[in-house]
């Protein structure tokens, strides 16, 4: 199978296909909330069914943002 230039440079890159997804640790050990994260991901991707071509990496949030009071500002909220 010949592969045209056109062919290579409609294809994404590895650096292209990365994606960076962090959850917080209650989260990342609970596998059905993971598997909602994981779904809404997919659908952000506009491939709902699959994560082929996609490299999904995941990681445990470990930034945490205080206001002047020391109070922890919230955060997003998966739902």
């Amino acid at each position: 199978m010949k592969i045209s230039k056109e062919d290579l440079n409609s294809r994404p890159s590895k650096k292209d296909t990365a994606v960076h997804v962090t959850v917080p640790a209650k989260v990342a050990y609970n596998l059905d909330e993971m598997q909602k994260v994981t779904s809404i991901v997919l659908d952000r991707l506009n491939c709902p069914a699959c994560h082929s071509g996609f490299d999904i990496r995941f990681d445990i949030e470990k930034r945490f943002n205080f206001n002047e009071d020391l109070e922890l500002i919230d955060r997003p909220r998966f739902r």
